[in-house]
């Protein structure tokens, strides 16, 4: 009970628009029964209202290409199903349920979720070359290479946002023994 108290004081403090060394500071005095670093790590995945303003048109992209990848997906489906294909199985396929989840996540500004979509998109790039090698040889453009460009843009979309508006903390020890020691350090 207290961690869903706490997860909630944490999204109003940063609403409000405390930095998150701040929120740090009067989570831990005011919930001394959680550990300082599952506090931390809450607001490791939380941005600022100020990173929100300030990163507002590279969330809205992300979006965008997010979208865009889901509607050439479900057109890509669409394009191969044939009128017999209604009562199966393969009509569920017009639907990317997966996307839509991520790009749930991405809009509730969720910093793990930027993380995995950014290295999942990236890695699925890997076929990138093949693509290019088959276009440059005989095709024109096709729809691989298409996507395989909008999941680079949007891997490396989402990282540049997952580095730039989420916060990095560092651990420092008391040499002494004494508690450690969670230091936020916002990006600019």
């Amino acid at each position: 009970m207290s961690n869903r108290k706490a997860k909630q004081e944490t999204e109003a403090l940063l609403e409000l628009g405390f930095t998150h060394q701040q929120v740090f500071d009067q989570l831990v005095v005011k919930f001394p029964e959680i550990k300082p670093r599952r506090i931390a790590g809450w607001l490791r995945h939380k941005p600022a209202q100020s990173a929100k303003q300030r990163y507002r048109s590279e969330h809205q992209l992300l979006l965008a290409l997010v979208a865009l990848s889901a509607l050439l997906r479900s057109w890509a489906v669409w394009s191969e199903l044939e009128p017999a294909q209604w009562y199966t199985f393969k009509v569920l396929q017009l639907v990317p349920f997966f996307t839509l989840l991520m790009g749930y996540g991405l809009y509730k500004w969720e910093g793990e979720v930027f993380q995995f979509v950014g290295w999942l998109n990236l890695l699925g790039t890997l076929g990138i070359v093949r693509s290019v090698a088959s276009t440059v040889a005989g095709g024109g453009f096709n729809s691989e290479l298409a996507g395989n460009v909008l999941s680079l843009a949007i891997g490396v979309v989402a990282l540049y946002v997952h580095r730039m508006a989420f916060p990095k903390y560092a651990r420092h020890k008391d040499p002494l023994g004494g508690p450690e020691r969670h230091e936020f350090t916002e990006r600019q």
